[in-house]
């Protein structure tokens, strides 16, 4: 048990400022929509633009980027004409004198399409997403978010991700409609929540094959996931909704989403193929369930019915095999997703939701500031023990999971 609860300690969190909560207003006009976020971080996304330009450049000959221009303006400007409308919004915000809006326009819309894009000229970590039911049902949501995208800002500070990441809070009829930590620039849903609703993450399932995913866009048999699951989101109030939109979505490359529910043991994965496609070998919905005890489902960016790609699966699996359900509440969730078990060097956030009361929580790269983690995986059966001074956590959820640690796990 205390070689368990050892593997189990979590990182401690910096002392630092969280990341900003921007309202969106979706009664606005759409071009309108995205102000308080780009005059938020005004400094930061021109060099993140110009960094994706380069990205861009690197990696696509002009002719490929023409193509995917173009059959991204053609074929999802019909039922995705106010996320295109945003992105004109963002370009109005923060465009030079000098600049020509199409080519910021173009360049939104591809960063827009990073993920189907194979994600250019960046460092992908993956992801990792944790469904878990307490003994009553109550199923909590943790999720971490892998990635690495540098630029530098004019000042020659190296900032990535968790710079320019926010709390996207969407308004609708003068009530939140939905929560969703988002990245500066892009318009989609990556992670978020629905309002006394459901709860989302997507992860990254391989390979990513742009040729392939262009050629799926070309034949009206995907989308931009990220637009797509902000639609559902949007629409769909219930969690069996979403999870029948979501598994009837066509996209434009193979990926896994992960849902939950407020009612008892909602909660679903589903693995994703591009297109529509709906290969012999991929793993069918898996689903929280009461009735066959499955309390948990754990998911990376392998399949489950075949063998894994890197140790966090079958580590995971393993340290939850001592655990028992009686144990599971919020933080417990935080201190399993926050363990050195699933966060890697790549994680830009942590966040943890639950839609049965509304609670929605992220930490962020920087707040788990790297050059503060303390190297637990050999720490003494006593516990780790914390740098003398340092505050751990910014909210009372993420303090209590985060220190909980010192005393052991189990």
């Amino acid at each position: 048990m205390a070689r368990l609860a050892a593997a189990l300690a979590v990182v401690a969190v910096a002392a630092t400022a969280a990341s900003p909560t921007l309202d969106i207003n979706l009664d606005a006009v759409p071009e309108a929509r995205w102000g308080n976020v780009t005059k938020h971080f005004t400094k930061e996304i021109r060099p993140l633009i110009d960094r994706w330009a380069e990205a861009v450049e690197k990696t696509l000959t002009p002719a490929e980027q023409l193509d995917w221009i173009i059959t991204l303006m053609v074929g999802q400007q019909k039922e995705f004409d106010d996320y295109l409308r945003e992105l004109y919004g963002i370009v109005g915000w923060f465009m030079r004198p000098e600049d020509d809006p199409k080519d910021l326009l173009n360049l939104l819309l591809l960063f827009n399409a990073i993920y189907e894009l194979g994600a250019p000229d960046t460092s992908l970590g993956g992801c990792s997403g944790l469904l878990m039911a307490d003994s009553d049902g109550r199923v909590f949501h943790g999720r971490n978010m892998d990635y690495v995208f540098q630029f530098r800002m004019p000042d020659g500070r190296i900032l990535d991700l968790p710079d320019v990441t926010f709390t996207a809070r969407y308004w609708k009829d003068g009530k939140v409609l939905m929560l969703a930590p988002s990245f500066l620039g892009w318009v989609g849903v990556h992670t978020g929540m629905r309002m006394d609703g459901w709860t989302f993450e997507q992860n990254m399932r391989f390979p990513l094959h742009r040729v392939k995913s262009l050629q799926a866009l070309k034949a009206g048999k995907g989308d931009l996931y990220g637009w797509r699951v902000r639609q559902i989101m949007e629409t769909s109030p219930t969690f069996q909704g979403a999870l029948t939109s979501l598994t009837n979505a066509r996209v434009m490359a193979p990926m896994y989403f992960i849902l939950s529910g407020k009612g008892r043991y909602e909660g679903a994965v589903i693995a994703k193929d591009l297109g529509d496609e709906h290969l012999a070998d991929t793993p069918q919905v898996r689903q929280l369930s009461e009735a066959n005890g499955t309390w948990y489902l754990l998911q990376t960016n392998d399949d489950v019915n075949k063998l894994p790609e890197d140790p966090r699966r079958p580590t995971t699996k393993l340290m939850l095999a001592s655990v028992n359900q009686t144990q599971v509440d919020q933080a417990f969730v935080w201190k399993l997703i926050r363990s050195q078990t699933l966060v890697v060097p790549e994680t830009v956030f942590t966040w943890v939701a639950d839609s049965s009361t509304g609670y929605s929580e992220m930490i962020t790269r920087n707040e788990a500031d790297a050059a503060s983690h303390l190297q637990l995986a050999a720490a003494p059966a006593g516990g780790p023990k914390r740098v003398a001074g340092q505050k751990i956590g910014h909210t009372k959820w993420a303090r209590k999971a985060l220190l909980a640690s010192e005393g052991g796990f189990f």
